[in-house]
């Protein structure tokens, strides 16, 4: 078969069978067949997340309702509540009861003057506020006021501390101020230029880190492959 397009006037054969895509022959297809569906995979894993987090909120805030009730003199000796308070602690995750467990120590370390951490081997102390220009202080990580326990336990799983998972403030705890970056664009000459001028300008340092943008040629709209510092 003979396919024909008359405005750009080509003419071009058709393949006279179907192309078959044999994942044992292409290697490293982009996305393999067995794997075609793995956006949806993603979202029924989130979602089974979510009604977990959901379930188990449920269950901590119970558990923390009995606890209350457990504090008065007259019902904390009560079976059936007793009973209750064991059978709900049961349907509890272990990695629920464990962060309820550490949270008020790690609340208190959030309200200290500063925070202690390791960073390439070394204890690295982080302020943990800062003062603006009218002398207002200003805790640069603020916390949740929560006391109910499914309340707690939703906003780890969900939002959690900068630093912690699921990351949604950020993977590290607290950004570093002592190691500011040596920045410069690359792309302005040969591999060797760049390297020996990062070399240059890291010499010295305190801290030996690289912020670089590749490659400021095409980030101004010119053609990278032309030679722009040979005349």
């Amino acid at each position: 078969m003979i396919l024909e397009c008359k405005q750009c006037k080509l003419k071009w054969q058709t393949l006279p069978w179907e192309p078959l895509y044999n994942e044992n022959v292409v290697k490293a297809p982009t996305i393999p067949n067995k794997r075609n569906n793995y956006l949806g995979e993603i979202v029924d894993v989130i979602q089974k997340n979510n009604h977990w987090i959901e379930d188990q909120k449920k269950r901590a805030s119970k558990w923390y309702c009995f606890q209350q009730v457990l504090k008065e003199a007259s019902l904390k000796e009560d079976k059936k509540i007793l009973k209750a308070n064991t059978l709900i602690e049961q349907q509890i995750a272990p990695e629920v009861k464990q962060l309820l467990s550490e949270w008020p120590e790690k609340a208190a370390s959030y309200q200290q003057p500063f925070l202690e951490n390791d960073f390439k081997g070394k204890k690295v102390k982080h302020a943990l506020s800062f003062e603006t220009q009218s002398g207002t202080v200003i805790q640069k990580v603020q916390l949740p006021k929560f006391k109910d326990w499914g309340d707690i336990s939703e906003w780890h799983f969900k939002e959690n501390l900068p630093g912690y998972f699921p990351f949604t403030a950020g993977v590290f705890k607290l950004k570093q101020t002592a190691e500011d970056p040596t920045r410069m664009f690359a792309g302005e000459g040969s591999p060797e230029r760049t390297n020996s001028r990062f070399h240059f300008l890291s010499k010295g340092q305190s801290s030996i880190r690289l912020s670089t943008a590749f490659d400021s040629v095409t980030l101004y709209g010119h053609d990278p492959e032309k030679r722009l510092d040979v005349v």
